[in-house]
């Protein structure tokens, strides 16, 4: 019984994990926009909603599918710092290209 209910935390845990995009784009029509992200690991928030990491929108995956209008994408890496994209989508858009920026470092406290 016991395994049986960490089983269950396991798997709630799993699918909560990114928003699926149909929830977000409803029934709309959709375009898709490929996506080249640097580092390919960031998290990619679409208006405000987190739908998986950059390496699984990229052109040979079929992109980031969007309703027609504006958008913001925020993307964001440990140990880079986040970026802020608005875009309007059409079709065929080219392939997004951003690489994110390594944070500073802090500067050695002096003793």
């Amino acid at each position: 019984m016991r395994r049986f209910f960490w089983c269950l935390i396991l798997l709630a845990a799993l699918t909560a994990c990114a928003t699926p995009l149909g929830k977000i784009n409803g029934d709309a029509p959709t375009v898709s926009v490929p996506l080249k992200i640097t580092p390919d690991d960031a998290k990619v928030f679409l208006d405000g909603v987190y739908v998986g990491r950059a390496a699984a929108f990229t052109a040979e995956k079929g992109g980031l599918p969007l309703t027609a209008g504006g958008h913001r994408l925020r993307l964001e890496a440990d140990r880079y710092q986040a970026e802020l994209v608005e875009l309007i989508s059409q079709p065929n858009m080219a392939t997004l290209e951003v690489r994110l920026l390594p944070r500073p470092e802090a500067p050695p406290k002096k003793k």
